[in-house]
């Protein structure tokens, strides 16, 4: 099985950037208002699906790329590796199923560094992501799985004026373990 579900890596960036829009006062990023951006993460996905939508896109560049590399364990199976990458709109593509599978997990960030250059316009992140919990249906669509998974990513962020801050790439190691097969 190489995908739990073809929106997973939707699914797996709640770790990066679809946080509410902080509300960036400055002109130029802090440490303290990246990790605010992040911190606010958990609970946007307790919002109503529309209000979701709009944080998640406004949230994800233009020019946004992720990169999972994901390792993918089903009970009594080998692990399963797969790469793949996703632009801005494949992101949202995948939103909804994004939202439904973490809307009831338990999901927790930490920011593990923040080095922001010296324009403070742009910054390097360090995180890691744990959602417990997620319910993803399988890719024949015959099955659904709850998971947990842990990603640790490396984030590269933009403040964008009259925005606030942006995901302009995102590069992960992923770890997907299924615990149960509905």
């Amino acid at each position: 099985m190489k995908k739990i579900y073809p929106a997973l890596a939707a699914l797996l960036f709640i770790g990066l950037s679809p946080a509410p829009a902080y509300s960036q006062k400055s002109d130029r990023l802090t440490d303290a208002s990246v990790r605010q951006f992040y911190a606010e993460l958990p609970g946007v996905f307790k919002k109503p699906y529309a209000v979701f939508l709009k944080e998640y896109s406004a949230r994800a560049s233009d020019d946004l790329l992720i990169t999972n590399r994901t390792t993918i364990t089903l009970p009594g199976q080998p692990p399963t590796q797969t790469t793949e990458e996703l632009t801005r709109q494949q992101l949202l593509d995948g939103a909804q199923q994004a939202y439904q599978a973490a809307s009831q997990a338990k999901l927790w960030n930490q920011v593990l560094s923040v080095q922001i250059a010296q324009d403070g316009m742009t910054a390097e992140v360090q995180e890691i992501s744990r959602i417990q919990g997620m319910t993803a249906p399988g890719a024949d669509a015959e099955h659904t799985f709850i998971a947990n998974s842990t990603e640790t990513c490396t984030d590269h962020i933009k403040l964008e004026p009259g925005v606030g801050i942006q995901m302009v790439k995102s590069e992960c190691e992923v770890s997907v373990n299924v615990v149960q097969k509905l």
